[in-house]
């Protein structure tokens, strides 16, 4: 014994303390974990309308196990919890919700400066449970995994089977939703998101979603976040009313935002290129079938403050037309050139071809009285292409052999073409005056 002792002393010595060091380290990663879990808890409490309680369950070396009790009085305190800007409109409506209250059980696994974090949203108590009691709910638990330490920084994943939410004329249906957010450099962040349906039934209207992917790219610019890229794929859209059907497939676009090409900091110019593989609309008698679609487009010289404005009106102030107003404003105060790549559009009956670039000079949306006023600040050209079994959907036959004796459209073997020109207000077609 003496002899294996003197033999491997050194390792056995060294193997204690690193089971030592070891186990120090994870015990001090626990106690961070804890003081972490009372900032939680005060900024839970922070909100006026909002209160925390945390219940632990389990708190061994390497495993803890609590439940967070949250309670709100309406759900208006909800964007303040996730650290959202706030917005009275979107608060108000929330606030309508009435008072909310959730439980949701959390795991975490500790190692020495690493944690990683597991909460399960109970669906059988608090304001969830009421709801299925009443019949109004069927959910699944969701889920949601983060971590801290040894690259998770930053990154969170969301798994929810799905569940069907009853409302006052119809159902919200959710199946299968997987989110995940994570770090993109230092100061950017990305979104994916997979979800296999979406339906939503509401009076004599029906909307389904099948097999909906994409991911996006946001950038950090002081306070505000900036979308930069976007891209998005969807299988099947299904939209039903009274008597309209509206079908397609395959849509894909993707979405990209970049310095402007002359340099100017103030400016950014955007790109957006979008597919339709099939589509389909029915309203009574009228039918038509789509077979592809692809389009192209791209704005130069865009506002960067104006652009900001534009994307938080679309996601929290739809509705507000003023709002809408005052941020177009910021982004036609600095003129813009849009240019149309090649368009194509394929009917059963035919197809329609487009291309062009338009620029417009700065000018205030407050200074538009009419129509005169805004098209005397474009210049630009736009090239038409269509197969003239087209014309019927657009035009009657006397109209189409007018603008052609006109000089306005050519045809040639049955294809339609027209260059359309804009210079200083003024309107020509292949060459010719229009008075608009």
């Amino acid at each position: 014994m003496n002899t294996l002792l003197k033999r491997h002393g050194r390792l056995l010595a060294g193997l204690l303390g690193a089971g030592l060091l070891f186990l120090l380290a994870t015990l001090y990663t626990g106690q961070q974990l804890t003081a972490a879990r009372s900032q939680w808890l005060s900024r839970l409490n922070a909100p006026a309308r909002s209160g925390a309680t945390w219940l632990n369950l389990d708190s061994g070396l390497f495993h803890q196990r609590g439940e967070l009790h949250l309670s709100l009085l309406d759900g208006g305190a909800l964007p303040t919890l996730l650290g959202l800007p706030s917005e009275p409109d979107l608060n108000e409506r929330l606030a309508q919700l009435g008072p909310v209250e959730l439980y949701v059980t959390i795991d975490s696994w500790v190692l020495p400066g690493r944690v990683r974090h597991l909460a399960r949203l109970q669906v059988t108590r608090g304001t969830l449970g009421q709801l299925r009691e009443q019949g109004l709910l069927r959910i699944q638990e969701p889920r949601l995994s983060w971590g801290e330490g040894w690259g998770q920084d930053g990154r969170l994943a969301l798994s929810w089977p799905g569940g069907r939410l009853q409302l006052a004329d119809g159902a919200l249906t959710l199946d299968s939703l997987a989110l995940d957010w994570q770090p993109d450099g230092k100061t950017g962040r990305q979104l994916a998101w997979q979800l296999a349906e979406l339906g939503l039934e509401q009076g004599g209207e029906r909307l389904h979603l099948a097999q909906w992917q994409g991911q996006l790219a946001l950038a950090q610019q002081g306070d505000a976040w900036r979308l930069t890229q976007c891209a998005s794929q969807l299988a099947q859209l299904l939209r039903l009313g009274d008597d309209e059907r509206l079908e397609l497939a395959g849509v894909d676009f993707a979405f990209g935002l970049s310095a402007n090409k002359h340099g100017l900091q103030s400016v950014v110019d955007l790109h957006g290129q979008g597919r339709l593989a099939a589509g389909q609309w029915q309203q009574g008698s009228r039918r038509y079938t789509l077979e592809q679609l692809d389009l192209g487009l791209a704005l130069g010289g865009i506002d960067v403050q104006g652009y900001q404005a534009l994307l938080q009106s679309a996601l929290t102030r739809f509705d507000r037309r003023p709002v809408w107003l005052a941020a177009l404003n910021r982004v036609t105060r600095s003129g813009f050139q849009l240019h149309l790549e090649p368009f194509h559009l394929q009917l059963d009956n035919g197809r329609l071809q487009a291309s062009g670039e338009f620029t417009s000079r700065p000018f205030d949306m407050a200074s538009l009285t009419d129509i005169a006023s805004f098209r005397s600040l474009l210049q630009g050209v736009l090239e038409l292409e269509a197969d003239a079994s087209l014309a019927p959907m657009v035009t009657d036959a006397d109209t189409l052999l007018a603008m052609r004796d006109a000089g306005y459209v050519t045809d040639r073997q049955g294809v339609l073409n027209s260059r359309l020109r804009v210079v200083n207000g003024k309107l020509s077609a292949n060459g010719y005056a229009i008075q608009w």
